[in-house]
């Protein structure tokens, strides 16, 4: 299965996440051999996964590479999981207050990994695109990041914040030799994405801050801060890389000094045009 990906060109992404999903369902059904399943025996098990507590999202993921492994790779097209998907849970992504990103950022002394933070959050970048972030990507004159291959495999131009230009200059001329911004340990390594997940814990922890707060936090309070900074989402979408406005509008719901401005038309009506009179208490 993971060669039948890498040669029709899946991002590193999405085979990742089929092989975790396909490997899981093996483990599960103690390394059954697939092939000889029947579609009836494999939603049985699927039904039993779920009843085990199995999330939607998981299961969603687990019949998508379970679909490519039998169509695929088995080159069985007419295979089909018939059973129902639960509709997928939604949750309201956490947010950083502007108050809380600098008590983070603050935090750390590490010149390497206060930047990657300041640029991820700066540029609204998803730790993925941190770690492979290539100085030839980064436009100085320009103020720009072109962004590569990124998820969907779509290119993108973002933010380089003016407030972080010198510091990124300085900070190369430690590492002139390397092609990537953030590198690993060993020349021509990237940094991993567990390294900087882990920063970002340790910078949190020192905050003294109480929300789970992830590097994937940092490009949602971005998208929320610049939404309340009056931004046209449209451009927030296109800055994020969504492809759908759908996936954007989230960040809607949780602005909550938007909503504090939001004054209803009954009131304005009432405001301007009705002469005000004090209710009694009859």
């Amino acid at each position: 299965m993971l060669d039948y990906m890498m040669a029709q060109n899946y991002s590193a992404n999405t085979i990742r996440n089929y092989v975790k999903s396909f490997n899981f369902f093996l483990r599960v059904n103690e390394y059954q051999n697939p092939d000889i399943l029947t579609e009836m025996q494999i939603v049985r098990h699927l039904a039993e996964m779920t009843e085990k507590g199995l999330s939607s999202s998981s299961l969603g993921m687990l019949v998508n590479a379970l679909l490519y492994y039998f169509r695929t790779v088995l080159k069985r097209d007419t295979f089909e999981i018939r059973m129902p998907r639960p509709r997928k849970e939604h949750h309201l992504p956490t947010v950083l207050t502007m108050e809380e990103c600098f008590r983070i950022f603050s935090y750390v002394d590490n010149p390497k990994h206060k930047l990657l933070l300041l640029i991820g959050y700066g540029a609204g970048l998803r730790r993925s695109e941190i770690v492979t972030l290539k100085w030839q990507d980064i436009l100085f004159e320009e103020y720009k990041i072109h962004v590569k291959q990124t998820k969907g495999n779509k290119d993108r131009i973002v933010l380089l914040p003016y407030s972080i230009v010198e510091v990124l200059r300085d900070y190369r001329k430690l590492y002139p030799n390397d092609d990537l911004v953030f590198a690993g340990q060993y020349k021509g390594e990237a940094l991993s994405g567990r390294t900087v997940q882990q920063v970002m814990k340790n910078a949190v922890t020192k905050a003294g801050l109480e929300k789970k707060a992830t590097v994937h936090t940092l490009r949602h309070s971005f998208a929320t801060h610049l939404l309340e900074g009056g931004t046209d989402i449209r451009y927030i979408q296109q800055l994020l890389g969504h492809s759908s406005i759908k996936t954007t509008m989230i960040y809607t719901h949780i602005t909550p000094k938007a909503t504090k401005k939001i004054v209803s038309p009954l009131d304005n009506l009432m405001l301007n045009n009705l002469p005000q009179k004090k209710i009694e208490k009859k």
